[in-house]
């Protein structure tokens, strides 16, 4: 099976994947949330991973968001 992702950059450390996961799932059913954390901390590095098993979910988010200046927030 295939899946799809989409790299999130320039998280707040108070986001968590179940916030991500809501934040997401306008765009179409989410797989997985992978948010990176530093191995000694615990703490996240800013950056994550969301899988969808649909392109069109990957196609809407970058639609909205590749052709705006500003960044993504969460």
């Amino acid at each position: 099976m295939t899946s799809y992702k989409v790299y999130l950059t320039g998280l707040k450390d108070d986001v968590d994947e179940a916030d991500v996961h809501t934040y997401f799932s306008e765009y179409g059913a989410v797989e997985s949330v992978e948010i990176i954390v530093d191995r000694e901390t615990r703490r996240s590095r800013g950056f994550a991973f969301v899988s969808f098993s649909d392109y069109d979910a990957v196609d809407k988010i970058v639609c909205k968001f590749c052709c705006c200046a500003g960044q993504l927030s969460v």
